[in-house]
């Protein structure tokens, strides 16, 4: 099968690499805005508890749920809390709180309460409730940020999950060029010295520049019907080039290895596909199935990484079965042309022109004789070659028992990105949790203002309070001060404070924020990450 596809691809090799080239080109053209259709999210189980709650809170508020964060940082001197700085940020904010996209502004000068002031008092923050939801608001930060009027002396940063999930797209595409801008010299680099000529070293990185973009330009179109992460692009640019070069170097390897034995050029891509190719094909098979399991799983973003991966996989060895045989038939003995070695001779004619020319006789003759020597070395010593390689091994591996699991949050991203250091300021400079918290749904029987039902609301806040890491728990009936004793209202008082309609009217904005018919809203302040693994609520049922 394998060597009738190379005679194929000989026949065909022009029209091979032609489709081959337009279908890279097509995949460039459609990836070209696939930053954008990318989610910084995916780490939940869409069918999760948690999921269902937030769907639910989001339906009952009639908004999108998002929410922004906008940090307002004076200097050391600053008060925060004095009406000219809450004043400034309320003539900030105008134009953006006046836009249809928001739908509340809290800080302090609606609720002068600390959790909105920063520990040293210089600094303000303010939460800002959105007409949408996180996804669609990414494409709204830059938008959000130009209405926003500068105040003199004062740093103003966002955060929040769309302009997260907005900054780290732009730092993701810095990141990747970067990473393209120093790997791919040191892998030419790397292939020249294998090769000894820079045509054969070549090949691979030009199935790498057919593979990568091929896969992304699958990926933009299924990021329009799905969620798909943003992490595909680093995974699939960097799996795809790592496996396009590793494929390549089989088949170029091989093909070198026919001609030097004397093979037409024909014969020599009928055998590579055949025995090369074979290789290629179920190595390709095996990584495929081993990236495959990431789709079992629930989260978006771990099977949009296993879908990318599984992708990438296939271009890099289709490219390599295909088009590479047919650029190799086109160029049959030229692709030993431009030999390092005859460059040198060129460059050092008189010192070196006998050494050279033995190199080349060499490299022509018995291209793989190194290798070989290496594998008949490694045959017939095995014991004293595996237990070293595998104790290097495990040496390397002791490091992951250390690994701690969690959800990615700002905290992995630099210091340079303003919406991931504004969230650090957030969990550092302020309290921590306050503008943050974790959020319990409670289902409860009847008119959750009824003695019963807050009876057994009562009860299960206490049970949360008294959990390892939690600072304070919020709801309609927590915390309500005795207006003549300043003393925390008992149960009891809380229902009679309801019943009494002078009371309950100032009380309902309370009600109408917390409460969704029988369900209740229950905000737990921590100090930890929602993302930490130790972050961790006993949920125990109120019945």
């Amino acid at each position: 099968m394998f060597s009738a596809l190379g005679r194929t691809v000989y026949r065909s090799r022009k029209v091979v690499a032609i489709v081959s080239v337009a279908i890279a080109l097509l995949g460039t053209v459609l990836a070209t805005d696939l930053t954008g259709s990318l989610s910084g999210g995916g780490w939940i189980d869409p069918d999760s508890e948690s999921a269902a709650v937030a769907r639910q809170l989001a339906a009952g508020e009639g908004s999108g749920s998002a929410q922004v964060f906008a940090i307002y940082s004076g200097t050391p001197s600053t008060d925060a809390r004095s009406d000219e700085f809450q004043a400034a940020i309320a003539v900030s904010l105008a134009p953006l709180v006046a836009d249809p996209l928001v739908t509340s502004a809290t800080g302090y000068a609606q609720l002068p309460d600390d959790r909105f002031i920063s520990l040293d008092g210089a600094a303000a923050a303010v939460v800002l409730d959105l007409a949408e939801t996180d996804a669609d608001a990414i494409d709204d930060v830059e938008r959000m940020r130009e209405l926003i009027a500068p105040i003199e002396g004062v740093d103003i940063a966002l955060t929040g999950m769309a302009p997260i999930v907005h900054d780290a797209a732009e730092t993701s595409e810095r990141d990747l060029l970067r990473a393209e801008l120093v790997s791919l010299p040191l892998v030419l680099v790397i292939l020249v010295a294998v090769f000894a000529s820079l045509v054969a070293a070549g090949m691979p990185l030009l199935v790498a520049g057919l593979a990568v973009p091929t896969t992304l330009g699958i990926i933009a179109g299924l990021a329009q019907q799905t969620e798909m992460s943003l992490f595909v692009l680093n995974s699939s640019t960097m799996l795809g080039l790592a496996l396009a070069i590793d494929y390549s170097l089989f088949i170029v390897s091989r093909f070198r290895e026919e001609l030097a034995r004397g093979r037409s050029t024909a014969e020599a891509v009928e055998r590579s596909v055949a025995t090369a190719g074979k290789a290629v094909v179920f190595s390709a098979l095996a990584v495929g199935i081993g990236l495959s399991g990431l789709l079992l799983f629930e989260a978006a973003a771990l099977t949009s990484m296993g879908v990318a991966g599984v992708l990438v996989v296939v271009a890099s060895a289709t490219y390599a079965v295909t088009f590479l045989p047919a650029v190799l038939g086109m160029l049959g003995p030229r692709v030993n042309a431009l030999s390092v070695a005859a460059l040198y001779r060129r460059l050092r004619p008189a010192a070196f022109s006998s050494a050279t020319t033995a190199l080349d006789a060499a490299t022509e003759a018995r291209p793989s004789r190194r290798w070989q020597a290496v594998a008949r070395w490694v045959m017939a010593h095995p014991v004293a070659v595996l237990v070293p390689t595998l104790a290097l091994l495990l040496v390397l591996g002791v490091p992951f028992l250390q690994v701690r699991q969690a959800v990615p949050d700002a905290t992995i991203y630099p210091d340079s990105m303003e919406s991931g250091a504004a969230f650090m300021t957030l969990q550092t400079d302020f309290e921590p949790g306050q503008t943050n918290p974790l959020v319990v749904l409670a289902e409860v029987e009847g008119d959750p203002t009824d003695e019963q039902p807050l009876e057994l609301l009562t009860e299960y806040v206490q049970a949360l309070e008294g959990l390892e890491g939690v600072a304070r728990v919020d709801s309609f009936f927590t915390g309500l001060p005795n207006p003549l004793t300043g003393e925390r209202l008992t149960t009891a008082q809380v229902v009679m404070a309801y019943r009494e309609p002078a009371l309950r009217e100032l009380l309902q904005p309370l009600v109408d924020r917390y409460t969704q018919g029988s369900s209740v809203r229950i905000d737990v302040i921590s100090p930890q990450l929602t993302s930490s693994p130790r972050t961790c609520l006993l949920y125990t049922s109120p019945s």
